[in-house]
């Protein structure tokens, strides 16, 4: 939860933050809760928790002094990627006029998960948890049989295991499309499960579909926005990479863009500057994105803007 003192002390905002579930609890993707659900959407109950909290907003802000016809929706990081998630939503038109996305995403392979590779995972969690077995009523009835308590130290568990072999594999064929880039740390969210409900493809094909909420848009990422995956590469490699080769295939699964990175960042000295490392995974993760959702939205009539701070703290 932000604090948000020090933007309404300085202007006449009236900022509201909510909470939502998270990790399996609010991403959670398997076939029979997709089958109960009247809507056929499954994975995407954190999301659902916000809309909530937007509707929420609409019924009740001018209580608060504001205005419901002026709703700017804003998030950092994984609150940008929710944001996404919202900017192409059926259910989610008219609950808000803007957006604002920091450090936001719009891939399917970065943080928007395809649905069998959803489906997999779960069914790995579900197992974990000791409700094994084939997918089905039993199976639904013994997880909901369990404590919140046990999803979440289940979770941290197996992402611990699956650090473990991951840090062996040597590029994206090794791992499931949901995990790239960010596995282990990141191996869930929003699922693109067909349905309005929930997220009917990946959001950067919807918009340049024209399928989306045509809001006013800014988005963009930090200058060094790449700095603390850095940490997970000393994680998975104990160090920086050991050649840019090894880099580009982790991050990078198509042949054509790994010798355009090649080209780009060159080869000579990449395993010395873990700099370099942060800043070719701030452009594949963040920029790069940001520039391609950008371009699709304004082409399609929407207006958008593109930024990059890059304050220097040192200058202060």
């Amino acid at each position: 939860m932000y604090d948000a003192h020090h933007v309404v002390g300085k202007h006449e905002y009236v900022v509201v933050t909510i909470n939502y579930r998270l990790n399996a609890l609010g991403f959670m993707a398997l076939s029979e809760l997709q089958a109960e659900n009247p809507h056929g959407t499954t994975g995407n109950y954190g999301l659902q928790d916000q809309r909530a909290a937007l509707q929420w907003v609409q019924r009740n802000i001018r209580g608060f002094g504001g205005d419901p016809g002026r709703v700017t929706l804003a998030g950092e990081s994984a609150g940008a990627m929710s944001t996404m998630w919202h900017l192409v939503s059926p259910r989610s038109s008219g609950l808000f006029s803007a957006a604002i996305m920091e450090s936001g995403a719009s891939k399917v392979d970065w943080f928007f998960q395809n649905q069998s590779d959803a489906f997999r995972f779960y069914d790995d969690f579900a197992g974990s948890l000791g409700c094994r077995g084939a997918p089905g009523a039993a199976r639904l009835r013994c997880l909901r049989a369990l404590p919140a308590h046990d999803f979440v130290v289940s979770f941290a568990q197996m992402l611990r295991d699956v650090a473990a072999k991951v840090a062996q594999m040597p590029g994206p064929k090794d791992v499931p499309s949901l995990a790239s880039p960010l596995w282990p740390a990141m191996p869930f969210g929003p699922v693109v499960d067909g349905s309005e409900e929930g997220l009917l493809d990946a959001p950067l094909s919807l918009v340049e579909r024209g399928q989306f909420n045509r809001v006013p848009l800014i988005a963009g990422a930090n200058k060094d926005g790449g700095a603390y995956f850095g940490v997970i590469i000393q994680l998975l490699w104990g160090g920086v990479v050991p050649e840019m080769d090894k880099f580009v295939r982790w991050f990078l699964p198509q042949e054509e863009d790994r010798a355009r990175a090649m080209q780009l960042y060159g080869s000579a000295d990449f395993e010395a500057d873990v700099h370099r490392q942060s800043r070719a995974f701030r452009d594949v993760a963040f920029q790069c994105s940001n520039r391609a959702l950008v371009r699709a939205w304004t082409k399609a009539g929407a207006p958008a803007y593109l930024y990059v701070f890059a304050f220097d703290f040192g200058r202060r």
